[in-house]
């Protein structure tokens, strides 16, 4: 015998299903995860904790549930899964619908064009009536009718769309629904029309190398300078001075015009401060940055000669064809053809480039206090970072500059553990090491709060607004999306990282003995400190960590502690260079799109550090952006064996560098 209920329309709509039911609560992203990220057409529940639903199909099944859980994600899952196909036939609620799974609901609709009925307030007994597989019928008017014999098809939603009946699903409303709402709320929909998100451009025109073309020569000069060995050492007492000694020389006999205008002071031992001056010295210079040093290759396996710059399949083979003997030879290349031009820039141009970037040397530093001493605020500085990526992230197809407007601050913390020790034939809970695993298991899985910051939007939107419409949707409108998009990213060890301060667990130490309970364990932990926060939050949050562990294992707090190390450099996360309405970061978008008309421009915060941070204390626009196109095989070689260049990549790179120091008139108008 058929049973009809009655209840409240959310999304309006006539569907006959079969029906899977849940007594429990939907969490909609632990049961929808799989199916989205993996191409679950039949969107099998993949929540181990819902056994009504757990391993069943939901997509095109009548959903019968008392409520939603985790709802913070509900409204973005529910979307998502419309818009890939694998969505409910509908969803019938027994309680309430909360406001996020609504929202999921009438935005599936709008977004989609593909209805999705919803209705709520059925009451508890139409949760005690229904079961999985009986045939359910929806009308228009919340009416849902239970059959006891199976449905023999779907019936697609056809209604057109309207809008929700309760007030307090007001905030979701698409603009088009305007009239069903009270005054007040008419205005949060105007306010808010959902639209995707649009790709950036520039506000001026495109800067471009005036056709210069780079030639095979600038490949052999470049290939040059890689043959000369210049590895940094920890240790420095184990570095080859004499081959440190041969690079300025080499700098002089390949680029002698740009030397015969150029004034060079030594920083350090092999540091290097050059002014190149400009027409006018009353005016804030640009700073060009680089290192010259690069990491040992012992141990790992190449495929060619690190140090011999071969050629192979189109591509240049050797140890800084990346990192970053790329950046160095084509800023030289440049200036080399410039000068030759008759060129002088507007502004003085300062290139400093490092003899121990790779070591955390204090060359960048003293760098800094020489142009302190001299009174020398730069406009600008430009130093590695980012590049012009391609295979990028959420699915783009185009290639993307990705431009460093700052970069997370680090630390190495040392957490001690302290106990009684002895003999291994009678361990205890709180032996020393015990103890510390404890502790940093629990530093570990208790990180930062994740926070989407405007320049992660702002990373998110460009690369959103070149990938599906899905995406375009998403990102396009974190006014609704961002408690989802922080949660989902937040789950990925890779996205994360741009959202919260981390901490990696590095280093363990106990006894020095096999049979040996040590009484003092220790661990080391690498920061990474998210610009929202300092170093002494990230360590306020371990001790306090530390310290509830403590207090759970039932010894005093005062047997572990958390130190900063100090025999390791530390920093603060980088001050946010300015990259909305910026004359100078357009600048840098106007460069790019001259060389590399078919890429997009976004800012990002860089998770590793690079010496341009020290040059936050004189310049407010500090951007790290090498010119180069980055593959995503590229990225994995930075530090890794088989470093290579496409020897096309190459003399395209060099290109951007001769329109960004060609065009220095416009770097301080805006959209000129």
């Amino acid at each position: 015998m058929a049973k009809v209920f009655h209840g409240r329309v959310v999304v309006p709509g006539s569907v006959r299903a079969e029906a899977l039911v849940s007594h429990g609560g939907l969490n909609t992203l632990a049961s929808f995860q799989k199916a989205l990220m993996f191409g679950d057409k039949r969107a099998t529940c993949s929540d181990q904790n819902n056994p009504d639903l757990y391993g069943k199909p939901m997509a095109g099944r009548a959903l019968c549930l008392p409520q939603t859980i985790g709802s913070t994600t509900g409204g973005m899952v529910l979307f998502c899964a419309t818009k890939m196909g694998r969505q409910p036939a509908c969803l019938l609620f027994s309680k309430p619908i909360d406001s996020l799974a609504a929202a999921g609901a009438i935005l599936s609709g709008v977004w989609t064009d593909t209805l999705m009925p919803t209705v709520d307030n059925l009451g508890d007994e139409f949760l005690e009536a229904v079961a999985t597989g009986d045939t359910v019928t929806v009308e228009e008017d919340g009416t849902v009718t239970v059959s006891q014999a199976p449905c023999a098809h779907v019936n697609r939603c056809l209604s057109p769309v309207h809008a929700a009946q309760d007030e307090q699903l007001a905030t979701f409303c698409p603009a088009r629904c305007q009239g069903a709402y009270p005054v007040s709320q008419q205005r949060k929909c105007k306010e808010r029309t959902i639209m995707g998100a649009k790709p950036s451009a520039a506000q001026g025109t495109p800067l471009t190398a005036g056709g210069y073309k780079a030639g095979d020569d600038a490949i052999e000069r470049f290939r040059e300078l890689l043959r000369i060995a210049t590895v940094s050492r920890e240790d420095v007492s184990q570095r080859d001075n004499t081959v440190f000694a041969q690079w300025i020389p080499t700098l002089r006999r390949l680029y002698p015009r740009f030397f015969a205008v150029a004034e060079l002071t030594r920083i350090d031992d092999f540091g290097i401060l050059l002014r190149w001056p400009g027409a006018d010295a009353g005016l804030d210079p640009v700073v060009m940055m680089a290192h010259q040093d690069v990491v040992p290759v012992e141990g790992q396996d190449w495929q060619h000669d690190p140090f011999a710059a071969d050629i192979a399949d189109g591509q240049i083979w050797a140890r800084g064809t990346l990192d970053t003997k790329n950046i160095v030879a084509a800023f030289f290349e440049a200036a080399e053809h410039l000068v030759g031009q008759g060129y002088v820039p507007p502004r003085d141009v300062w290139y400093f480039s490092s003899d121990g970037e790779e070591i955390a040397a204090p060359t960048a530093a003293h760098a800094v206090e020489w142009l302190r001493e001299h009174d020398i605020h730069p406009y600008l500085v430009l130093d590695e970072g980012g590049a012009v990526a391609t295979d990028a992230p959420l699915g783009v197809t185009e290639p993307v500059a990705m431009v460093g407007v700052s970069e997370k601050g680090h630390v190495d913390l040392t957490v001690t553990a302290r106990a009684n020790g002895g003999h291994a034939s009678t361990p205890a809970a709180n032996d020393a090491c015990r103890l510390l695993c404890r502790v940093c298991e629990t530093i570990s899985a208790n990180p930062g709060k994740p926070q989407l910051t405007p320049a992660v939007e702002a990373t998110l939107a460009e690369l959103g607004a070149r990938s599906s419409e899905l995406y375009q949707a998403v990102f396009g409108n974190l006014w609704l999306t961002r408690p989802a998009v922080t949660k989902i990213m937040a789950a990925s060890p890779e996205t994360a990282a741009m959202l919260r301060t981390t901490y990696a667990l590095t280093q363990l130490e106990g006894s020095n003995a096999h049979n040996v309970l040590p009484p003092v364990a220790r661990a080391n932990f690498n920061v990474r400190i998210a610009p929202f926060e300092t170093i002494d939050d990230a360590v306020e949050r371990a001790r306090r960590l530390a310290a509830q562990q403590c207090r759970a294992s039932g010894v005093d707090p005062s047997l572990v502690t958390v130190e900063v190390n100090e025999a390791i450099p530390y920093t603060e996360p980088a001050p946010i260079s300015p990259y909305e309405n910026d004359a100078a970061f357009d600048y840098l978008h106007r460069c790019v799109a001259g060389v590399y008309p078919e890429a997009g421009f976004a800012p990002y915060v860089q998770n590793s550090c690079t010496d341009s941070r020290e040059f936050n204390a004189i310049c407010d626009r500090v951007y790290r952006f090498c010119g180069f196109v980055y593959s995503g095989e590229a990225r994995t070689l930075l530090h890794a064996a088989n470093e290579r260049i496409g020897v096309d990549v190459y003399k395209r790179g060099v290109e951007f560098y001769v329109a960004f120091l060609a065009n220095l008139e416009h770097v301080e108008t805006l959209g000129a």
